[in-house]
């Protein structure tokens, strides 16, 4: 069509072609008028050359009409233009707020079927879901958009967070794949900010390449400027209460309001079944008068516990607008009694008191000896000598206290059986729970390449030197330290005087890089900065290491009760409770609704490194995005302007005939 542009040379070529032409004629008579008709000439001359130029530029604008130029810096594809389409439709869980009668997915949904019936013939399309990964459901058949309508039916909210980076990043591969030349990518969602900030360099670069491929078009299925009244259920904690039969057992449900508003009139409830059932066997439930933004309140509710067993702890609320993290599944498992077996490296039958497992065996069952042997938690010594595959098989968690590794020997005492150390890692593997304490029969070299990064790789971190201070200089635990997210996060707050009051005098460093860092954490340190208490997660176990000992030859740590017991129950606590980890229960995502903040088109605009389409779920879709499709053809303007010379040519043409 440019090319035929050149037919404009028709017009001219016909000017010159049919230019008058004369034999001058010398005539006396006419030398009068010569003045004046050379005046008029000139006007005559002016007048066509205007008129023949009108002419020009009508042929060239008809053909620049019928080339369909195109704006690439625009958003979409041409309008009529066969279209290879991909639908991401955000089914994080804030999808499920309610502004007003609808949800943000219906809305999103509605507005697909929308986008949808406007896709010119000839397209195809392909829908993701998307939220923390991006999962194609169809259609079967890209070109079936009857069956593409069926297929929105289908999406559903997910308990996951949003981050668009999954669906950008699949979206690249299925727009190439597609035969049409043009493309375009539609996403279906409230916008929240976090879904850009997440990863956000990447996704600027995904984003960038969809702009180079085709379109972007961002469908806002949230109410911009409206505050979404959400409380969340953020954890499910228990006291120091081991869980067994015949005890009733408080549990303490935290609700955060996670929304923009202050809330009123919570319900929480509490129940638990077994896992094997969708019966309730308990229920408990309070209501919160009143919760601040920002503010999170423990409420108490408890029930007794029956029968042994797994058992499903469900916490709900109502009373917002948003369910999708108003529930929450904690998996425990009631026993009828606790088996702890410890190994004690330094056992002395004649003064018990001195014996490495004397202080721990007080802290795990603090009670008289007539009530001990009817006791939840039953300790059972061994030497490690002793120590065997057979004593693993009913234990629920282990002690290594003050144990020589397999490589040494000292004072007599001999070290784990290579056998017993291999039936070790297995067992925490499976989900057992191992406690690790340091003391003078430890010896680093020997417990790095028995159990740490040259052997079993059960130490968090392989150990280094012993650190040594004078008693009147001694290390001591700091709260401030302890991860809040751990096991000991009560030390922190709760028990913080308690837990700073213990003096060490020696301590094992360990060596926090380094191949034998790899997964491990430390969960609390001393005053100096020095590991204290580090773990690692194996496979479905875990492996507690206190660089300490739990005897009083390295201070008095065991020997402070008020500190020393708490964290044996907690510590207890925790790691009885990894082996009903795992279940098919899933909780909700909580970085979801820690920012509820929807992106604004301008924060858009800066989280993508260009300005797409955005268009406001339930204003007129199909009508935003024709005008979105005629912003990318020049045609309209150009049609308009061949209309506009015309009445301009006809216009001149006649003043001229009129002025001859």
């Amino acid at each position: 069509m440019l090319f035929g542009a050149t037919a404009v040379a028709v017009p001219i070529a016909l000017h010159f072609f049919y230019k008058a032409r004369y034999k001058p004629l010398p005539w006396a008579a006419m030398n009068f008028l010569k003045q004046a008709v050379e005046q008029t000439s000139r006007r005559l001359k002016f007048q066509e050359w205007v008129l023949l130029a009108l002419r020009c530029l009508l042929l060239l604008l008809i053909a620049l009409a019928l080339s369909q130029l195109q704006n690439k810096s625009a958003t979409l594809s041409a309008r009529g233009e066969a279209v290879d389409a991909v639908f991401l439709i955000d089914t994080s869980y804030t999808m499920g707020a309610r502004d007003g009668e609808k949800t943000r997915l219906e809305r999103a949904k509605e507005e697909a079927l929308r986008v949808l019936d406007s896709l010119p013939p000839r397209s195809t399309v392909q829908i993701f879901t998307s939220s923390d990964r991006a999962n194609l459901i169809g259609p079967k058949v890209r070109t079936n958009l009857d069956q593409a309508r069926q297929t929105l039916k289908t999406v559903v909210i997910s308990n996951q967070s949003t981050d668009f980076l999954p669906g950008f990043t699949d979206a690249i591969p299925t727009l190439t794949s597609g035969s049409s030349p043009a493309k375009e990518v539609y996403l279906f969602s409230d916008l929240q900010k976090s879904g850009f900030e997440r990863q956000q360099s990447s996704l600027h670069t995904k984003a960038e390449e969809i702009r180079k491929l085709g379109g972007l078009v961002l469908i806002r299925c949230s109410k911009a400027g409206q505050p979404t009244n959400n409380a969340a259920i953020t954890d499910i904690t228990m006291p120091t209460v081991i869980p067994h039969t015949g005890t009733r057992v408080p549990f303490d449900v935290l609700v955060r309001n996670t929304g923009g508003t202050t809330l009123s009139n919570i319900r929480v409830t509490l129940s638990y079944r077994e896992r094997s059932t969708d019966r309730d066997e308990a229920r408990d439930e309070k209501t919160i008068d009143r919760l601040e933004k920002d503010e999170t309140i423990p409420v108490t509710l408890s029930g007794l516990l029956t029968a042994p067993g797994s058992r499903v702890i469900t916490a709900r609320l109502s009373g917002d607008d948003l369910p999708g993290d108003n529930e929450f599944h904690k998996v425990i498992l009631v026993r009828n009694k606790l088996n702890v077996v410890i190994i004690d490296g330094s056992p002395d039958a004649n003064n018990p008191t001195e014996a490495g497992s004397h202080f721990v065996r007080a802290a795990l069952a603090p009670v008289s000896d007539t009530l001990r042997k009817d006791y939840v938690i039953q300790p059972s010594v061994y030497t490690p000598e002793q120590a065997s595959a057979a004593v693993l098989e009913e234990a629920d968690v282990v002690y290594l206290v003050n144990v020589p590794s397999s490589s040494e020997a000292k004072a007599g005492v001999a070290g784990l059986s290579k056998s017993f150390v291999e039936a070790l890692a297995t067992y925490v593997r499976d989900g057992g729970g191992l406690v690790i304490a340091c003391g003078d029969l430890v010896d680093a070299e020997g417990y790095n390449k028995v159990l740490g990064s040259g052997g079993q790789g059960l130490l968090p971190f392989d150990l280094g030197e012993i650190a040594s201070t004078a008693e009147q200089y001694p290390y001591q635990p700091a709260p401030e330290s302890v991860d809040d997210t751990s096991f000991l996060g009560p030390f922190k707050t709760k028990y913080s005087a308690v837990f700073r009051s213990p003096e060490i005098t020696r301590m094992y460093k360990l060596k926090e890089s380094g191949s034998g860092s790899t997964g491990g954490r430390v969960v609390a340190r001393v005053s100096n900065g020095q590991p204290l208490v580090a773990s690692r997660v194996l496979g479905k176990g875990e492996v507690i290491l206190c660089t300490t000992s739990f005897d009083s030859r390295w201070g008095n740590f065991p020997t402070k009760s008020d500190a020393f017991v708490p964290m044996t129950s907690y510590t207890l606590l925790h790691l009885s409770g990894r082996k009903a980890e795992a279940g098919e229960f899933t909780n909700p995502d909580l970085r979801e609704t820690q920012n509820l903040d929807v992106a604004q088109d301008a924060d858009v605009e800066n989280y993508l490194g260009f300005k797409p389409s955005i268009i406001n779920a339930g204003s007129d879709t199909e009508a935003a995005l024709g005008q979105h499709r005629s912003a990318k053809e020049y045609t309209e303007y150009v049609l308009l302007l061949v209309l506009l010379l015309v009445v301009l040519e006809a216009g001149w043409a006649w003043f001229c005939g009129r002025s001859v």
